[in-house]
Order: structure tokens, then sequence, then C-alpha cells
């Protein structure tokens, strides 16, 4: 596999020689449903399998997502794992663009056990026109995915 390509299947190595990452699981889910946000508390906008881990394990959560954003509102997307904001896995944006892409990373130990993966957001801006992502709407424009990696040291 060619340095810096991204593995994409179970046990394949990242990068070549000592230090390598392999991917105990590597899944990716993707909002296939249009979407809105009024104004209002967290709403879960994606969720991802629950991710099984017989041991702790580092756990990489990458976000990327391209949302419309009406007049006057302002948009939060957020990594919760087992409904708890992780702290630093978050993107504001200013409701002053129409379109906005973006994407947001987060890695941790997690405990073994079984753990759910939410994708949420909320519209801060008091109210305005709502966030919308619509896939089914505006295929190419607007989507939303989530990647999950388990991690395993390779020694």
């Amino acid at each position: 596999m060619p340095r810096g390509e991204i593995a994409k299947r179970s046990g394949t190595p990242l990068g070549d020689g000592a230090g390598a990452i392999v991917f105990a699981s590597d899944t990716r889910t993707t909002l296939a449903a249009d979407q809105a946000q009024a104004a209002g508390a967290y709403a879960i906008l994606l969720t991802a399998p629950v991710v099984n881990l017989p041991v702790a394990r580092d756990v990489d959560i990458q976000l990327t997502f391209s949302i419309a954003i009406g007049a006057g509102s302002i948009a939060n997307l957020a990594i919760f794992v087992d409904g708890v904001l992780k702290d630093g896995a978050e993107c504001w944006i200013n409701g002053n663009v129409a379109q906005q892409s973006g994407a947001v990373g987060w890695r941790q130990n997690l405990a073994a056990g079984n753990h759910t993966i939410t994708i949420q957001w909320q519209n801060i801006g008091g109210g305005g026109a709502g966030l919308f992502c619509r896939p089914a709407t505006h295929p190419g424009l607007e989507s939303c995915s989530v990647r999950v990696q388990v991690l395993e040291p390779v020694s």
C-alpha cells in the first residue's frame, strides 16, 4: 500500500514499517435522508453502528459535512460518545454563510464494552431560517458522514 493511503479493510496496516497502524475495524456511515434543524438543543443528525470493544482501544472518529445555513442561524456540529459531547470535537459556523463544509476529528482510548457514537447538531442563532443537510435533494452538495476506526498497535 502506498505511503499515506488510508486502509480500507479490517486488519490492513497504514504506512510501512515499524509503528504502522492496524485497524481492528473501519466503518463509514453516511446520511441518506434530508434533515433540518430549527433552533434548540442538540439533535442527532447521524448515528454510527455500535462499537463493541472486547478490550480498551484507541478509536478515531472523523466527521465530514457540507450543510446549508439559513440567514440568522449559527450551526454547531459535534461528536458525542455514549451521549457525552467530546471536548474539542465540535465545529461552530456563523450563519452569515449559505453553504459550509468542514471536518472534525477526535481520538481517544475507549474502555472495553459497547459504545454509541452520534453526530449531533444545533442551531444556536436564535432561530433564523435553520440548518439543512439534504443529501437526497442536493446530492453532491450537502452531506454528512462519520468514519469510525478502531486501532490496534503493531509491535
